[in-house]
């Protein structure tokens, strides 16, 4: 039930479980029921239910000797403080395994460099979380030298991630940016496109930190919308500077210059002169900002439409419950052209995909970085609209909005200049620019 993510019927289960453990009295079982419980809720984003859980569960497996599943149970409440934003809770948790540790060593057993490598993983990722940089690096050594005994394919993502994490946190940003990248193009490879656009994403943070905004196509829309508010903001500036000055000057010459009425109209012309080069000047630099930030819709649009195709090559065994689900939405809105449909609702889509609003909502927010079903809805409308304007220049720009499933024409033209960073007429203009040449 955890794996398929079906939250709800999890905790039932491990309830029936409990209620096992409870009635036969079986403190072992007691306590791998609460470091199920623990789990589940950390699983599902509750750090501080997952904390008590997991205290639970550390505490009676001690009691039972169970050594191995304690220190487990010690590293997910590592991470949950982590979570929590609590380190120096963290620490004490470590202190306490390391403790174990000892205690399970002396007692003859041979432990895992694995294990180990974990527990200097965790001690170091709680170290730089705190700000204690120069013992961070000690623990990062003593990670480095588990990690060399014996090195375990599948904890070399987490070290790699713990030390691009390392660097960002020191404000190394070149090193956190070479270590992600490393990630991203690992990925590439092995075509696991979720963890791609995972750290994708947070290389866009990264770039956007050192002002790099052409890594991250996103971050790069975002960057141009805010640097041509800050043109307009700029020029209107500029603008509204003459205009005093020219105010000033004609109330001056008026004053004093009552009788030369020419002077004061070469004045004028000379000054409105200025103020029409200077919207010359923004027109032409917002024309070149359109023009590279069109071509950037462009190239995200296809990098788009690429992750979907390999996305839909992945086999359903392959795939989770809301995987699946968010498929079928998908599937059935580009092909049935659902939204088209300005009055279609959650509920109609849910009926047709055989489930309930509030999965579908869930799998839309999951696989589309927290966006709302509406807000997923608009996006297919924007992209379409974007095709009409570029590919069919008979439509007039004031029906385009009503065909592709808006309500209103202002809802339309305002959710285009949001998500574009242009009017509806300056992407139809560009691309017809685009197109010519």
């Amino acid at each position: 039930m955890q794996i398929w993510g079906d939250h709800d019927q999890a905790i039932a289960v491990i309830h029936q479980m409990a209620d096992y453990a409870q009635k036969h009295r079986h403190e072992l079982g007691m306590a791998i029921v609460n470091f199920c419980f623990g789990q589940v809720y950390l699983d599902n984003r509750q750090p501080a239910e997952a904390d008590k859980y997991y205290r639970l569960a550390y505490k009676g497996l001690l009691n039972k000797k169970e050594y191995d599943r304690a220190l487990r149970a010690g590293f997910n409440l590592m991470a949950v403080q982590m979570n929590l934003n609590a380190p120096e809770k963290g620490l004490l948790i470590s202190d306490d395994n390391a403790k174990l540790l000892k205690q399970w060593q002396a007692e003859g057993a041979e432990v895992n460099p694995v294990t180990l490598m974990k527990q200097a993983l965790y001690r170091f990722r709680l170290l730089f979380q705190s700000g204690r940089f120069e013992e961070a690096e000690a623990q990062r050594d003593t990670m480095f030298y588990y990690n060399n005994m014996h090195k375990d394919p599948a904890q070399q993502e987490i070290i790699q991630y713990a030390i691009v994490c390392f660097e960002e946190q020191r404000g190394n940003y070149k090193e956190a940016y070479a270590g992600l990248n490393s990630l991203v193009n690992r990925f590439l490879e092995e075509k696991d496109y979720l963890k791609v656009a995972r750290y994708r994403y947070e290389l866009a943070d990264i770039q956007r930190e050192q002002g790099d905004y052409i890594g991250a196509m996103e971050s790069y829309r975002q960057y141009c919308i805010d640097n041509d508010s800050a043109n307009v903001q700029s020029t209107n500036s500029q603008l509204n500077e003459l205009t005093k000055k020219f105010q000033l000057n004609e109330l001056t010459l008026q004053n004093k210059l009552s009788t030369n009425r020419l002077y004061a109209a070469i004045v004028c012309i000379m000054l409105l002169s200025v103020a029409v080069f200077i919207y010359f000047v923004y027109t032409h630099r917002l024309r070149k900002k359109n023009r590279v930030l069109y071509d950037t819709i462009v190239q995200s649009q296809k990098m788009q439409d690429d992750l979907y195709i390999s996305h839909e090559q992945v086999s359903e065994d392959q795939l989770s419950n809301e995987e699946k689900l968010y498929r079928k939405l998908c599937k059935l809105i580009q092909t049935e052209e659902l939204f088209k449909d300005s009055q279609i609702k959650r509920e109609d889509l849910a009926v047709k995909l055989g489930t309930n609003r509030t999965y579908l909502a869930d799998a839309i927010k999951q696989f589309t970085e927290g966006l709302t079903f509406m807000e997923f809805l608009n996006r297919y409308r924007l992209r379409h609209a974007a095709t009409l304007l570029s590919e069919d220049q008979d439509i007039p720009i004031n029906e385009i909005g009503d065909v592709s499933g808006f309500n209103s024409r202002s809802t339309f033209n305002r959710l285009f200049r949001d998500f574009y960073g242009m009017s509806p007429s300056e992407y139809r203009a560009i691309s017809k620019e685009k197109k010519v040449k």
